[in-house]
């Protein structure tokens, strides 16, 4: 996971093939910082994931989207930078549905990382975090 603090943006890379705890601790970990820093502006870059369970899919829909809906800004965007793989591309929009479902956020997918940038800096302003 990156952060760029001049755009307040969280990329989260999922990059490779990721065990079941691996996954769900990548998840965890973004939304503790997303939480902390109160981000509203996530890029969710898998085009290069490899193979992810579908258990750890369904652990990421009914346990991670609840807490993202809980403590992170009630204006957050997503961008998704999509793999070409089709299993890959199957599991993500299995995933997009999910969290538009359970969230109602905007999120939407983008070939390039310029692209969800401007989408994100566009979409919503940066919430000031207090002092």
């Amino acid at each position: 996971m990156l952060f760029d603090a001049s755009s307040k943006i969280i990329k989260m890379s999922f990059i490779g093939d990721m065990s079941d705890e691996a996954y769900k601790e990548f998840w965890t970990k973004s939304i503790d910082f997303g939480e902390k820093h109160q981000v509203n502006r996530i890029i969710i870059d898998q085009r290069q994931i490899g193979n992810v369970s579908f258990n750890a899919r369904g652990w990421v829909v009914i346990n991670a989207f609840p807490r993202v809906k809980k403590v992170l800004p009630n204006n957050l965007a997503a961008a998704v930078l999509g793999s070409e793989k089709i299993m890959q591309k199957t599991g993500m929009q299995y995933l997009l549905k999910a969290f538009r479902t359970l969230t109602g956020y905007t999120v939407e997918i983008f070939p390039t990382q310029e692209d969800a940038v401007a989408f994100l800096t566009k979409t919503n302003k940066v919430i000031a975090q207090p002092a």
